[in-house]
């Protein structure tokens, strides 16, 4: 249901549900008289109505990881592991000020895993819930508000497509579209984008992931086979993602006609410093479009780089001046003259 601005406060995007527009702590603050806010809903409805599903071969695998206890790639350990004791009154007659130490750290270490996996195990079975009961939905929607900035963000808490790298990896579109003559190359870029390898050009992330096609196919046939979940489960920025990513990858590669292979995952992109990207644009600053890729380069642009390049340059330029200041003889003639006086 789209959301119907009318006044104080629009209305919608659920049925029963009642959701406030903007997220706040105190909504009697929220006062909308004086801002309309129906351009922004437009905006939220229109991300509201893209529909998703879930993505069964993943959630087959997560549930499969979790019934094995392989704790791997961000599914939690589901024993918990075992807490060493603390030092004896007789142990600390015995042992040294160091030993004790270390006793008492493996401890307190076990002990904060325990409490963290206390933590990460119903966030977790909450996600792999809302997967299940809505595995054989057709299409699943995620209604959309913004916060006082004006930044939008998913209704649903557990499971949406901003989430953490199992939600994402949970998650694809429900309407696929053709790879045409670049999707394949965005889904390459985008691969390697999960393993780290943002720092260099877009060609280079997808000649990496041409160099590991062996890897990615045998990936793509047995998952959870050791050596496998070794290559998947490391890539740093999304291991989940990554697995659906080659499983697409090697249908692809196996279709007689790539272009024509629909897909139907997201390839996600990030802004660099969205806040400077604004003033950089805003300003018509070309330096400054550069340091935060507004403008075409070879390889992404690092703006805290660019900004310690500054620093540095300017450190050294006063550095030297003093030196050389520090050097002149007149100085010091000038300074035994005021002592003199």
């Amino acid at each position: 249901d789209p959301w119907r601005p009318c006044g104080l406060g629009p209305q919608g995007p659920y049925l029963i549900h009642p959701v406030e527009f903007v997220r706040t702590t105190d909504q009697q603050m929220t006062c909308l008289r004086s801002y309309n806010p129906t351009r922004v809903a437009g905006v939220m409805d229109f991300l509201g109505r893209m529909p998703w599903r879930i993505n069964r071969r993943i959630l087959d695998l997560m549930e499969h990881v979790k019934s094995e206890d392989l704790a791997v790639a961000e599914v939690p350990q589901q024993k918990d592991p075992e807490v060493p004791p603390l030092p004896t009154t007789e142990e600390e007659l015995i042992l040294s000020e160091q030993e004790m130490k270390e006793m008492r750290m493996r401890h307190f270490k076990a002990r904060k895993a325990v409490q963290n996996l206390q933590s990460e195990r119903p966030t977790f079975d909450l996600k792999l819930q809302v997967a299940k009961e809505f595995l054989n939905a057709e299409q699943v929607y995620f209604p959309q508000n913004v916060d006082f900035r004006g930044r939008s963000y998913p209704i649903p808490p557990h499971l949406n497509h901003i989430g953490d790298d199992v939600s994402r990896g949970l998650l694809m579109f429900a309407e696929g579209k053709a790879l045409g003559p670049d999707g394949l190359f965005w889904l390459k870029v985008n691969l390697a984008n999960l393993f780290g390898k943002n720092k260099i050009s877009l060609a280079e992330r997808a000649a990496w992931v041409d160099a590991q096609k062996e890897t990615i196919l045998q990936v793509a046939k047995d998952p959870l086979n050791e050596e496998n979940i070794k290559w998947w489960s490391s890539a740093d920025d999304g291991p989940w993602q990554a697995l659906a990513r080659c499983f697409e990858l090697e249908e692809v590669w196996s279709s007689s006609a790539p272009e024509e292979y629909k897909s139907y995952l997201p390839v996600h992109m990030d802004g660099s410093c969205n806040g400077l990207q604004h003033y950089a644009a805003l300003g018509r600053d070309v330096e400054g479009g550069q340091a935060v890729n507004l403008v075409p380069a070879e390889k992404p642009q690092d703006v805290y780089t660019f900004v310690l390049n500054v620093v540095k340059k300017k450190v050294h330029a006063q550095a030297t001046a003093e030196f050389e200041e520090s050097m002149d003889p007149e100085r010091y003639a000038t300074e035994e003259k005021k002592k003199q006086l």
